[in-house]
């Protein structure tokens, strides 16, 4: 994928133009000719006539630069070049691009200029140099700066145990300026900026620990409970999905994910993602249960108790159903009352509107006159007033029946779920340096 890197950032620098007749390579296999120029995450490329043409970064290939008798012009392209290789960790393809450069370059003075720049990327080459963030070090100073960030890392840790997060802040982005690759800095800015209730910025931190170390289930434990908090279901699921994946049957995000599960609106409960996360879950917590029973630990909804308060629990919660089925029973009673009070007082309306109606009569000149309300209907008036009381005090009853139950529910001593996901603090955060790949750096960056 280098020559994406090479075709990203040969035009970095805001609106920087290559001369006309620039050759564009299309991913779909199609080809553009123009002036191009960079233009926020894509290109605008100039063609025959004016007409513009708008393209993505993922569409495009690759681009060859057009021949240019301006030396001025073709130094521009050097300066470009230069801070395109910025982005490249191949010395092979920083060499192969300067030799196209060089061979394209029609005035000497650019030729040698790059030239001496080829010599120093062969030195780095020779010296077996290798790119660490945005140096070039040798392979054996990659460890000791790895080693130097998690040391960081481990200060700003002990830190965060004593709460003292203002202090740990500077210490982090100091082990993520001498080693982007330092995943325990980023998850540990990850819970810093969520403690802080910063969830963006704590979301991308995560992120970006995810990126380094993508099948640690802590990491993406907190990542799922910051999406969550920002009210993307689907996504923070997506991210305890992948928990299950790395790390099955593990307690703690399994009790998360009941918690998850649990606070689902009644409306997604349909949704794929959900139905999928909650075959996994059912897969997962079946063996879990097994495993712990066997220590004496029992699940009761989304938290463990042991067998003794499993029992208490039981017997307490089945207590409690039955004086809930009777606040129902009454409750169902008070509801179908007020219907039928409802019902009356609208029949009783319907009755004093007919009379009203035919009170009113007519003379020999056709004038209408209203004649008095026979006793029948100031009875109807008197039954609807106490309808109206007799409705007001079973709604006050309905409400005394509510509190009622709430008070019953609240006696459980332990309730099944609790509505809160728990974050996994300083102890899960990663302790090994990323060595796989000495290029690695995290595809997002947290705020700092």
């Amino acid at each position: 994928m280098a020559y994406r890197f090479i075709a990203s950032a040969l035009l970095l620098g805001g609106l920087a133009s290559l001369a006309p007749a620039d050759v564009i390579q299309l991913t779909n296999g199609t080809t553009i000719e123009g002036t191009v120029k960079k233009s926020g995450d894509g290109y605008i490329v100039i063609g025959a006539g004016g007409k513009t043409t708008n393209l993505r970064l993922d569409e495009v290939e690759s681009i060859s630069i057009s021949p240019s008798t301006k030396p001025a012009a073709m130094m521009e392209r050097l300066a470009s070049l230069r801070r395109a290789m910025d982005n490249v960790s191949d010395i092979s393809v920083i060499l192969d691009r300067y030799q196209k450069f060089i061979d394209q370059a029609p005035d000497e003075a650019s030729r040698k200029a790059a030239s001496e720049d080829v010599a120093i990327w062969k030195q780095r080459q020779e010296q077996g140099l290798i790119k660490f963030g945005s140096r070039w070090i040798l392979p054996a100073d990659r460890a000791k700066i790895q080693e130097q960030a998690l040391s960081l890392a481990s200060q700003a840790r002990e830190l965060m145990k004593q709460g003292r997060l203002k202090e740990a802040d500077p210490i982090l982005n100091q082990a993520i300026a001498a080693d982007p690759g330092c995943a325990s800095a980023y998850y540990l800015r990850g819970l810093l900026l969520f403690r802080q209730d910063q969830l963006p910025a704590a979301r991308k931190a995560f992120e970006a620990a995810a990126s380094l170390v993508p099948d640690h289930a802590p990491t993406l434990n907190n990542l799922a409970i910051v999406i969550y908090r920002q009210n993307q279901i689907p996504g923070a699921l997506n991210q305890y999905d992948r928990a299950m994946i790395v790390s099955p049957q593990d307690k703690w995000v399994l009790t998360n994910v009941a918690e998850a599960l649990e606070a689902v609106p009644p409306e997604m409960k349909k949704n794929d993602i959900v139905r999928k996360v909650q075959r996994r879950f059912d897969e997962q917590i079946v063996p879990l249960e097994a495993k712990l029973a066997a220590t004496g630990w029992y699940r009761w909804g989304a938290t463990w108790v042991n067998a003794a308060d499993l029992e208490k629990l039981k017997a307490i919660e089945a207590a409690n159903k039955a004086k809930l089925d009777a606040l129902s029973v009454e409750f169902d009673s008070v509801q179908a009352d007020i219907k039928r009070i409802e019902q009356s007082i609208a029949d009783n309306q319907s009755t004093l509107r007919r009379i009203e109606a035919e009170s009113v009569r007519y003379d020999a000149n056709g004038q209408p006159i209203r004649v008095a309300y026979p006793p029948v209907y100031y009875e109807i008036v008197r039954d609807n007033q106490k309808l109206t009381a007799e409705r007001a005090t079973d709604i006050t009853k309905l409400e005394q029946l509510r509190v009622q139950a709430k008070a019953i529910q609240a006696k459980l001593p332990t309730p099944r779920y609790t509505g809160v996901q728990q974050i996994i603090g300083v102890e899960g955060a990663p302790t090994a340096a990323i060595v796989a790949n000495p290029t690695t750096q995290p595809t997002t960056q947290p705020a700092h």
